[in-house]
C-alpha cells in the first residue's frame, strides 16, 4: 500500500440522474436533507464544521471484548476534544470469535451485557441533564486479528450480522447502526483492517500524550512517538515519517499540522500466534524453561523445555535463532523489508499491550541512568531485559507450582521474541523504548484513535 493523502471525505450520494435539473443541484438537496436527518438523531457522521456527540466502539479482540463510550467535540481544523466516559463492566473475557460454531448466541451472551451497561450510563447522563437528552448513539463493533484470522469468512460475517441485528431489534431509540442509515457508506460491524488498527493505535498514543496541537495557532510542533502494539494474535507498528516517499501509510492534518505515518500489521505475530509458531521450529525447546512440557497446536510435536543460560550454548541466543527462523519466513520477511530503514532515528516508541504484560512478568527494572520514569512504565535497557529473561527462564521449573510453570512457559519464548524483534529487527536502542499500558492514567488502545480519525477526516469512522 502506498502512502496516499486522506482528503476530506464529505458524505457521498450515488445514483443521481439528470431529470430536468442538474445532478449537482440534486446532490445539494440530498445533502441538506441528510444533514437535517442526522441532526435529529444526534451527530451520527463527522461532518465538517462544529460537531459534538457520543459514540460507542466495541473492540472485539483476540483476548476479550471491550466497550468504550466517548464524548467528542470538534471545531473546524482544531484538534478535537475526546473524552472516554466510565462504563461499569465494560469488559468481557469472552471473545467474539468464540461464537464461531454458535453465532446465534453472540447477541444475547456477549453484546447484551455490554450495551446494557452502556445504556445505564446514558440513562444516568440523561437524568443529570434532562434538557439535553442523549439518544441514538452510533455503535461500532470491530474485530481485530482474532476475527480476521477465522478460517471461515462466512462464519465471521454471520457473527457480525447477528450482533448487528441484535442491536437493531433491542435498542431502538438508544443506539444507532450507521450502515442502516441511507448514504453513509458505513460498514461498522466488521473486521478492522490491520493497517488501520496500527494507525488508530498511533493516533491513540499521541493524543493521550497531547502531542497534537491544541489549536491551529501553535508555533512549536511537538515530536510524535511511535507505537508498537503486541496484541493477542497480531502485532502492529506505526511511526511518523518525513514525507510520502515510503510505502504503506497515511497522510492527514491534525490541528493544522501535516502528518505522514508509516503503518504495518503482522497478522500472525501476536502473543499467542508467535508462541505457537515458535513451537513448530527446530530447537524450540531452547525457548521454554526446564520442567515445562507442551505440544504444538495440532498436537503432532511435544516440546520439553531446555532453556538454560549455563549450558554450553547460551539458550537465550539459541532461542533468538529460533525467532530469526520465524521472522525469516517468506511472509514475515517481506513485511519486515517494507519497514523504512534509517527513518526512525532517535524517535521514542511506546510498546504496549503484550509488551507491557511481558515486561511486567519479568519485572524489568528501569535503568537508573534514564530520567523521567513515570508510574506504570518500564525503561529497561536491552541488557536488563535479556538478564531478567535469563534469570527467570534458566530456572528448573519441574518442582514449581503449576501456575508458575505455566506462566514461565508462556512468557519465556515471548520475552526472547520481543527482545529480538525490537532490538534486532527494528534496530531500536534502549533509550528509544518506553513500555506501558497507561498514559496519563488512561489505557492505551485503538478505539480513541478511531474516533479521532473519523473527526479529522470528516468521515464516518473507521
Amino acid at each position: 500500500m502506498r502512502l496516499t493523502p486522506m482528503q476530506d471525505q464529505p458524505l457521498y450520494f450515488s445514483g443521481t440522474r439528470k431529470c430536468g435539473v442538474s445532478s449537482v443541484f440534486l446532490q445539494k438537496i440530498f445533502m441538506v436533507i441528510a444533514l437535517i436527518l442526522f441532526s435529529l438523531v444526534g451527530t451520527t457522521a463527522f461532518a465538517t464544521g462544529t460537531s459534538s456527540g457520543y459514540i460507542i466502539y466495541i473492540d472485539a479482540g483476540s483476548s476479550g471484548t471491550r466497550l468504550h463510550l466517548y464524548r467528542y467535540e470538534s471545531t473546524g481544523t482544531q484538534t478535537p476534544k475526546i473524552e472516554e466516559l466510565s462504563v461499569d463492566s465494560n469488559e468481557s473475557a469472552t471473545t467474539l470469535a468464540s461464537f464461531y460454531k454458535h453465532p446465534m448466541d453472540a447477541g444475547n451472551q456477549l453484546i447484551k451485557p455490554l450495551l446494557d451497561h452502556a445504556k445505564a450510563k446514558i440513562d444516568e447522563l440523561n437524568k443529570a441533564d434532562p434538557k439535553h437528552p442523549i439518544s441514538t448513539v452510533p455503535v461500532y463493533l470491530l474485530g481485530t486479528a482474532g476475527m480476521r484470522l477465522l478460517p471461515d469468512r462466512n462464519a465471521a460475517n454471520i457473527i457480525y450480522g447477528v450482533a448487528k441485528q441484535y442491536v437493531l431489534d433491542n435498542y431502538k431509540g438508544t443506539f444507532l447502526v450507521l450502515d442502516n442509515v441511507p448514504n453513509t457508506h458505513d460498514n461498522n460491524f466488521d473486521d478492522l483492517n490491520g493497517d488501520k488498527e496500527a494507525l488508530f493505535g498511533w493516533l491513540d498514543v499521541n493524543y493521550l500524550l497531547e502531542n497534537f496541537p491544541s489549536d491551529t495557532q501553535a508555533v512549536v510542533r511537538k515530536p510524535t512517538v511511535g507505537s508498537i502494539d503486541f496484541g493477542g494474535a497480531s502485532l502492529e507498528i506505526a511511526f511518523e515519517v518525513p514525507n510520502l516517499s515510503v510505502a504503506s501509510g497515511q497522510a492527514f492534518k491534525i490541528g493544522g499540522q501535516q502528518y505522514y505515518v508509516y503503518v504495518q500489521s503482522f497478522s500472525d505475530l501476536g502473543q499467542s500466534k508467535a508462541r505457537e509458531e515458535i513451537k513448530n521450529i527446530a530447537n524450540a525447546e531452547t525457548c521454554f524453561p526446564q520442567g515445562f512440557t507442551t505440544k504444538n497446536e495440532d498436537k503432532t510435536k511435544t516440546i520439553k523445555g531446555n532453556f538454560s543460560s549455563f549450558a554450553n550454548a547460551n539458550s537465550f541466543d539459541a532461542c533468538q535463532s529460533v525467532c530469526n527462523s520465524l521472522l525469516g519466513k517468506k511472509e514475515h520477511d517481506e513485511e519486515l523489508k517494507q519497514i523504512p530503514s534509517g527513518l526512525k532515528g532517535s524517535m521514542i516508541f511506546y510498546g504496549h499491550s503484550g509488551i507491557n504484560k511481558t515486561y511486567n512478568f519479568f519485572q524489568v527494572a528501569s535503568d537508573p541512568g534514564i530520567d523521567g520514569t513515570a508510574a506504570n512504565q518500564y525503561h529497561g535497557t536491552k541488557e536488563s531485559m535479556k538478564n531478567r529473561v535469563e534469570t527467570i527462564c534458566s530456572k528448573d521449573m519441574s518442582k514449581a507450582d503449576a501456575g508458575d510453570i505455566d506462566d514461565a512457559g508462556y512468557f519465556c519464548p515471548l520475552g526472547v521474541f520481543i527482545h529480538y524483534f525490537i532490538y534486532e529487527k527494528l534496530s531500536l536502542n534502549s533509550s528509544q523504548l518506553i513500555v506501558t499500558n497507561l498514559i496519563n492514567d488512561k489505557k492505551i488502545g485503538w478505539t480513541l484513535g478511531a474516533v479521532l480519525n473519523g473527526l479529522i477526516t470528516h468521515s464516518n469512522p473507521p
